[in-house]
């Protein structure tokens, strides 16, 4: 593993960062998309937000949702599938979601 690639730190990230929603495992690139996360992730988390986009594009299709979203959302999909690995073999997920860092509570805390 590369010095550069072990300084990468490992995070869980949502949309708006809600531990409720969808949670997800990929690491801080160091980069901000209008001060949103934009993680690098692996294959497995790739193919794991792929079926997100899928799912989330059926259910606004199922709830009648409007023509514009969804084609927005299948170019995210589009753009996200497409998208090649770093040196490292990790995706860039930057396609204009609001991601940020999950802050689970310590052990203990309710």
């Amino acid at each position: 593993m590369s010095q550069e690639l072990k300084q990468l730190k490992p995070i869980k990230f949502s949309i708006d960062g809600d531990e409720s929603s969808d949670v997800f495992e990929g690491f801080d690139s160091g980069h901000r998309w209008n001060g949103w996360l934009v993680p690098l992730v692996t294959t497995t988390t790739k193919k794991k937000l792929q079926k997100w986009h899928k799912a989330n594009m059926d259910q606004l299709a199922k709830d009648g949702g409007n023509l514009e979203e969804l084609n927005e959302l299948f170019d995210g999909l589009c753009d996200f599938s497409a998208t090649e690995s770093d040196e490292h073999g990790l995706f860039k997920h930057n396609i204009g979601y609001c991601w940020a860092q999950v802050i689970e509570a310590p052990e203990g805390d309710e």
